[in-house]
């Protein structure tokens, strides 16, 4: 009853179906690593472009710092190292968060697009992993009841 030529064809065209969206799936998945890959990357080479020149802005205030240490009374030269300090900092802080945030949308824009320019990939992505989630429910749900 369940081996006419019918139900082979159908399970064959299934089997076809499955191993279609599972080779869409591996692509959308490569395809999403590489822009993920790339954007890390730049994003890398952003933080460590505002890192040398943070580091060189830090150079330039202990520079600085020495300067005033040389020339001024210690009581002096403390509040004016603290002024420049907690200035510096806050520069800092708020050039990194800048670009982290830039980073961020970058990443976001990305990964839209991919998305967006992809559906029906995306969609294979998203079915594979409901029917893995599926599976590895599903198996564990039968050794509990096995026990």
């Amino acid at each position: 009853m369940f081996n006419s030529p019918k139900t082979n064809e159908i399970t064959s065209q299934i089997k076809d179906n499955t191993e279609h969206l599972v080779e869409s799936a591996k692509e959308a998945a490569s395809d999403i690593a590489a822009e993920t890959k790339d954007a890390a990357q730049t994003l890398g080479k952003k933080i460590q472009a505002t890192t040398a020149d943070t580091k060189s802005d830090a150079e330039a205030l202990i520079a600085s710092l020495r300067e005033l240490l040389a020339e001024k009374p210690l009581q002096t030269k403390a509040e004016e190292i603290k002024t420049q300090l907690a200035g510096q900092y806050n520069e800092w802080k708020d050039t990194v968060q800048h670009e982290v945030e830039l980073a961020l949308k970058e990443s976001q824009a990305r990964s839209r697009k991919v998305l967006n320019d992809q559906p029906l990939l995306t969609l294979a992505v998203a079915v594979g992993a409901g029917a893995f989630i599926g599976y590895l429910i599903g198996s564990h749900q039968s050794s509990e009841q096995k026990s």
